[in-house]
């Protein structure tokens, strides 16, 4: 299996016209690219396992990456994490279904 094929296809998806992975199979046939005929769903989903492996090597590869291409010296790095989810059930009113925007500043929903 091309694990950089497919994790190429699912960016790509990402960038020009985000699907779940279902759907990266009916979209991936509106892109002309020949190797994208050999990938099935089933491609998808081994490639995420394989990212999820080795996640923290990649994401420290990129990071590097993006410091060097930029000639960044850092000592700090904020995480932007204002589009967060959710998975399962919590506590009462510690958050609510679906986008919503905050009107005042110490309003955390």
């Amino acid at each position: 299996m091309d694990v950089e094929e497919a994790v190429f296809a699912m960016v790509l998806n990402r960038l020009c016209d985000p699907r779940l992975k279902l759907g990266i199979t009916k979209w991936k046939e509106t892109v002309y690219r020949p190797q994208f005929e050999q990938l099935e769903l089933h491609h998808f989903y081994r490639s995420l396992d394989f990212l999820a492996e080795y996640k923290d090597k990649i994401e420290v590869q990129l990071f590097e990456r993006v410091k060097n291409l930029f000639n960044l010296e850092l000592e700090l790095v904020f995480w932007d994490t204002t589009s967060t989810y959710f998975e399962g059930k919590g506590a009462e009113n510690l958050a609510e279904y679906g986008h919503h925007q905050t009107t005042d500043q110490t309003d955390y929903r």
